[in-house]
């Protein structure tokens, strides 16, 4: 199981207010932030605006605004948010530079044990590795995605930050057959019992 929010930390209200955007928040009456921390900083100053919050995280103390759980499982009913926030969430976190930043080192550490200096090796072995770990990553953020859309409202949103590059060109054909539109500034999602729309930014 992958960690909701990258390495558990908690971000300060400024950062994550910055980095979703305020001009993305209005409007909203119902937002859900996934990955929220320990603290849910973002699910108490949304409440302390008067908008219903409420927050998921495997690091949270349950209660009335907050779950205990897994964001490929989110335990609401269809259409129950107009606002769904992921932000420094580890299931987006990773782009292709990190997966392969990370297979280098592991793929030099294995080659300076058996005195391995062929650089192309080493590399060619890296991005093979990257491939692997990537491969299995795309399945469980394809699933976030997926369960996002089903929580969210006609007209609502999605906010990723920060951007998945690995993902979006990789899925893009196979969302655009689904009605779910992705782009550098959002995506659209058609719903399929109404024409308006359901925007994912990121």
């Amino acid at each position: 199981m992958f960690s909701l929010h990258h390495q558990c930390h908690e971000y300060s209200l400024d950062f994550i207010l910055n980095n979703l955007g305020p001009q993305n928040l209005s409007g909203a009456s119902s937002v859900l932030d996934v990955g929220c921390g320990p603290n849910g900083r973002f699910v108490h100053y949304l409440l302390g605006q008067g908008i219903f919050a409420e927050g998921l995280d495997r690091t949270v103390v349950e209660d009335i605004h907050f779950m205990n759980g897994d964001c490929k499982r989110i335990p609401r009913a269809d259409h129950s948010y107009d606002l769904v926030t992921f932000h420094m969430v580890q299931a987006f976190f990773k782009g292709r530079h990190d997966f392969f930043n990370k297979a280098l080192e592991i793929v030099l550490a294995e080659g300076k044990r058996l005195r391995q200096h062929n650089k192309r090796e080493l590399k060619e072995s890296a991005l093979r590795k990257m491939n692997r770990d990537y491969a299995a990553e795309k399945i469980k953020m394809i699933a976030t995605i997926d369960e996002a859309v089903r929580v969210l409202r006609p007209e609502g949103k999605i906010i990723v930050w920060p951007f998945p590059s690995k993902l979006v060109p990789d899925v893009q054909s196979s969302y655009e057959a689904k009605g779910v539109y992705l782009q550098k500034e959002g995506f659209t999602y058609m719903g399929p019992e109404s024409p308006t729309t359901k925007e994912i930014i990121v």
